[in-house]
């Protein structure tokens, strides 16, 4: 063998090793790209997961002011027509009753409420002599 043949010999050997080498590093690198690419996808799901969640949040959210509405509505004509009621009734337990679910700041306005309502009926008497 001469000595250039040699050189090739050598030369295509060196060459193989280094496509081995670049073969091995090819295959090392696509195990990593299909483990980013699960790692994605579990991503991607628990994304969705949280979108859907949240969607439904807003939803059921929705539905619960329109609900709110409807019974704050609805809590305002009841407390009208109690305090209707009670303006009519002569039932001391009917009083007691209303009374006892008011909170104390609830009282405490409407006797606030009472007194105006007292004095500017007194001014309007005055007013009108």
């Amino acid at each position: 063998m001469s000595e250039q043949d040699q050189s090739l010999e050598t030369f295509g050997s060196e060459l193989e090793e280094e496509g081995v080498a670049d073969v091995a590093a090819g295959l090392e690198s696509l195990e990593v790209a299909a483990e980013a690419e699960e790692v994605s996808k579990a991503a991607i799901a628990v994304g969705t997961s949280d979108i859907t969640r949240g969607v439904d949040e807003l939803v059921v959210a929705d539905r619960l002011a329109q609900f709110s509405d409807i019974v704050g509505a609805a809590g305002v004509t009841d407390v009208a027509e109690g305090l209707e009621m009670l303006e009519t009734s002569e039932d001391v337990d009917l009083m007691s009753a209303m009374v006892g679910l008011m909170s104390e700041a609830d009282i405490e306005r409407g006797l606030a409420l009472a007194r105006i309502a007292g004095e500017l009926t007194a001014i309007s008497d005055v007013v009108h002599l």
